[in-house]
């Protein structure tokens, strides 16, 4: 070709290089409010690997744990033998943990030396498909009759809150509180002095039920008129603005309250342990586990030396403890979400709840596949500076607290995006939260406070007192670090089955950038979508609510109201609140669709919740909640429950029928002149 020569294919060739360009950017704009931008999923490494070890529950420290048939007999052991290697690290190093019950005595501890260098990874995993168990629990054993139908044995553990007979949860020592006739600042007061002769009365727990929290708060004294709670928990939990404890509604730790069948109580004076079985529970052969350890694994560098470049794969925690509920004075009073009011010197404050597995100041960490079951506080939890991180493809359930924890409340005027502290760039994806908060139950299956670009997709969440997601702090319009949050593709279900005022997903304060879409809630007790205080700068679009209580409740108040986009979502019913609701946002809703319904979006349905690849954490003939009844996510195994309830109702019926009858001939037996008027007014009710 001459020179000035244009040659056209290769023009061509750059307007339609710029044309794609320029099209891809207008379908990124356009979409990405719509849940379609989220954080992407880290790829599986592909690094060479620089040395393995394994660990096992029956190996040896004095073995070189290079090889599967001369293992490490600890964690701890492996730790030192990786920090030996990654100064110079030429490739991921990983320590595989082979099956069975890895029994520990204190916290796992992590810190800046176990980091992968030189972009490569340290990674401890299961080995193949077992299941290695970092389990904190105590074996109680060697029971004896008490009296005729409670058992006692001796542990050496200092205090617990939970105990498993036989892998399920018993229940503490629980009773009514039909004795209170009238609450004061200072306590209560009975009707009767019983509590004056109960053991270790700075044990006893009364347990109260406000709005959206559960405080638990400690008796501190008793006379014969007033039972003195202690301070300054009980004040909190009576000065919490629109929630706020009167009387309490149940009581528990007591041992003059031992009398049903599954119920314990623990005498840390004397160290011993009552426990009333099941009738069909042999408590000679009985495992019982108590929980020990209060963290089982942590996790922690500072702001300018983090943790860095390290994973776990295909761990399950089991068994800690949790004793913060057990401190004079402190209690368990929670704001809300299981965040906790508490007293610094001479003001007061909020802290997070504290988790069984921690992580503060980590960056490029990975916890994937992993099991956090029976655990006494929160599940999970990612605090101040973790960064670039992701949790994948776990489950969480049967804990007593929160799910997984994101972030911190305390950073309300913090507006640095690359400041070390923020919490930021976090991947929630394939989880399955389910029947978490058992016994603190303000907890929610996924919480956030102050944080930046976080991703909470494709999880199923399940069977929860409270909220199931929450992504927010502050009750505020002032701009924090909250930015370009997702929340998109989650199924939430069973969720608000015991407090109200939370929903299927809940925010707060000013977010620009929040993205709330294609997410399916059904089966909630109170709301399905629920804008909180001050939330704006947020879309809320193409979500699916049904079977819900309400809707979706708008609290967001004032002009910032207004600055949400809400369109497009499938609501089957017309808000409950119309002061929570925008009439003019009615036009952008599909409106009355259920199930089965011409027009349901089964499109966003089978798209919501975890995806193909980690189906398998959710059992096929799964209970959960229905805030009506219990119901089975199978509708095919759910058939004999609808059988027996309607069989139920006809043969109550039935049975009123016939006694009804049996009373009317009876009384024409008696009354022979009122026969003929029984018998006209029983022809009138047969019709």
């Amino acid at each position: 070709m001459g020179a000035g020569r244009i040659d056209l294919k290769k023009n061509i060739s750059i307007k339609s290089m710029l044309l794609f360009i320029l099209c891809t950017s207008i379908l990124l704009l356009v979409f990405a409010p719509y849940g379609t931008c989220y954080i992407v999923e880290p790829i599986a490494s592909s690094n060479p690997v620089m040395e393995e070890f394994y660990v096992s529950p029956i190996g040896s420290d004095v073995n070189d744990g290079e090889d599967i048939n001369h293992p490490f007999g600890n964690i701890s052991r492996a730790q030192e033998a990786v920090r030996a290697l990654t100064g110079a690290m030429t490739g991921d190093i990983i320590v595989y943990l082979l099956g069975g019950t890895y029994k520990i005595n204190e916290t796992l501890r992590f810190n800046s030396s176990d980091s992968g260098k030189n972009g490569y990874s340290v990674i401890y995993k299961n080995y193949d498909s077992e299941i290695p168990i970092i389990d904190g629990g105590k074996q109680v054993k060697n029971w004896t009759q008490y009296s005729s139908e409670i058992w006692c044995a001796d542990t050496n553990i200092s205090d617990f809150r939970q105990i498993y007979v036989n892998g399920r949860m018993a229940q503490r020592a629980k009773g009514k509180a039909d004795f209170i006739i009238d609450t004061t600042g200072d306590g209560h007061e009975a009707s009767d002095i019983r509590m004056t002769t109960w053991r270790n009365i700075q044990d006893v727990e009364f347990v109260y039920q406000d709005i959206w929290t559960l405080p638990r708060v400690r008796v501190d004294w008793v006379s014969e008129e007033m039972i003195y709670m202690q301070q300054p928990a009980y004040l909190y939990s009576r000065t919490k603005s629109d929630s706020q404890n009167k009387e309490p509604v149940w009581i528990e730790n007591a041992f003059e309250l031992l009398d049903e069948p599954n119920e314990w109580y623990f005498d840390k004076v004397t160290h011993k342990l009552y426990y009333k079985p099941f009738s069909d529970e042999n408590m000679n052969t009985a495992e019982v586990i108590v929980p020990d350890v209060e963290v089982l694994l942590n996790c922690s560098g500072n702001s300018s030396d983090k943790v860095s470049n390290i994973q776990f794969q295909g761990l399950k925690f089991k068994h800690a403890n949790w004793l913060r509920p057990n401190q004079y004075g402190k209690c368990y009073v929670a704001v809300q979400a299981n965040v906790l009011r508490y007293r610094e010197e001479n003001y007061q404050t909020v802290e997070m709840s504290d988790a069984s597995v921690y992580f503060e100041h980590t960056i490029n960490l990975t916890i994937k596949e992993c099991n956090f079951t029976k655990l006494g506080t929160t599940a999970l939890d990612l605090r101040e500076g973790v960064q670039d991180s992701s949790v994948i493809g776990c489950k969480v359930y049967n804990n007593s607290g929160t799910g997984i924890q994101i972030g911190e409340v305390g950073n309300r005027t913090q507006t640095n995006p690359d400041d070390p502290i923020t919490t930021k760039n976090i991947l929630i994806k394939n989880n399955y939260i389910t029947n978490c908060c058992i016994d603190y139950k303000s907890g929610i299956g996924v919480f956030a406070g102050y944080v930046r670009n976080i991703s909470v997709v494709y999880n199923t969440i399940s069977n929860l007192p409270y909220t199931g997601i929450s992504c927010g702090w502050g009750w505020s319009p002032i701009e924090t670090i909250m930015d370009d949050n997702t929340i998109t593709h989650n199924h939430i279900y069973g969720i608000m089955n015991f407090l109200e005022d939370g929903g299927g997903i809940y925010t707060l304060s000013t977010q620009p950038g929040l993205n709330v879409s294609y997410n399916v809630i059904h089966d909630s007790g109170w709301n399905g979508l629920y804008p909180d205080e001050r939330t704006n700068g947020s879309i809320w679009s193409y979500n699916v609510v049904y079977d819900t209580y309400n809707n979706f409740l708008d609290h967001s108040r004032y002009e910032e109201a207004h600055w949400n986009q809400v369109t497009n979502n499938y609501l089957e019913e017309y808000p409950r609140s119309l002061s929570c609701w925008y009439p003019e946002r009615d036009k952008d809703q599909i409106w009355g669709l259920e199930p089965g319904d011409d027009g349901f979006p089964i499109w966003i349905v089978q798209n919501a919740g975890i995806e193909d690849k980690y189906s398998y954490l959710i059992p096929d003939n799964e209970w959960f909640w229905h805030y009506m009844y219990l119901y089975k996510n199978n509708p095919l195994a759910n058939l004999p429950f609808l059988l027996w309830l309607n069989m139920t109702v006809i043969g109550f019926i039935v049975c009123y029928g016939v006694i009804r009858l049996i009373i009317i001939r009876a009384r024409c037996n008696c009354h022979d002149t009122n026969a003929i008027i029984i018998k006209e007014n029983l022809d009138e009710t047969k019709s």
